[in-house]
């Protein structure tokens, strides 16, 4: 009589064991993947350092990302031989009130930095005027410093990166050939500049 019971009760406890191991199952289901933010805004403000009056602002826009609608880009003007103290502001306008995706980006500063593409044609330099807090010393690019020399024209190349390898030879000085990371945000086709006499 007991042998039968417990023959009886064998089937029920793998049953019972199998149900466990499904619910267990369903618990380990990985988390959705979080989208990328999306960046449609891209806000450049020029001050040229000996004249608080000079002050030039350029809008790269793109409404869909990587969408068929082509980028509206501003025209960038700055005077030869001068110096500008450059800020960099990103914005998601598909909000409402636009989400300023900068205070994201400054909040997780080691885990991004902004690259400034010259052409070459371009008389045109630059330099990172703020780090990342990291303790290395190792830039963001929301605060820079441009220096114009003699009139030219060409393009700036603005690109946001995340996850750069900001140890890589070049980085730190705004080399991007070996950081690595994914662009946020790259504004392709970039700001056309003048800079005149």
């Amino acid at each position: 009589m007991k042998f039968y019971n417990l023959f009886r009760l064998v089937p029920m406890a793998v049953i019972f064991g199998s149900l466990m191991m499904a619910c267990d199952n369903d618990d380990d289901t990985p988390p959705p993947i979080n989208e990328e933010e999306l960046i449609t805004t891209v806000n450049l403000v020029f001050t040229n350092n000996a004249d608080a009056t000079d002050v030039v602002t350029a809008s790269y826009f793109d409404e869909d990302g990587t969408g068929p609608t082509a980028p509206v880009v501003d025209a960038i003007v700055l005077k030869a031989n001068s110096s500008y103290s450059v800020s960099v502001a990103f914005f998601n306008e598909e909000e409402t009130p636009a989400e300023n995706v900068t205070l994201e980006v400054r909040k997780e500063a080691k885990e991004h930095q902004i690259f400034f593409e010259v052409s070459d044609n371009l008389m045109l330099s630059h330099a990172y005027a703020d780090d990342d807090d990291g303790g290395n010393g190792n830039p963001l690019g929301l605060e820079n410093t441009f220096k114009t020399t003699s009139a030219s024209t060409g393009t700036l190349r603005v690109i946001l990166i995340h996850l750069p390898n900001k140890g890589a030879d070049g980085v730190s000085d705004g080399n991007r050939a070996n950081a690595g990371g994914e662009p946020d945000v790259d504004t392709t086709p970039p700001f056309p500049v003048t800079i005149r006499q």
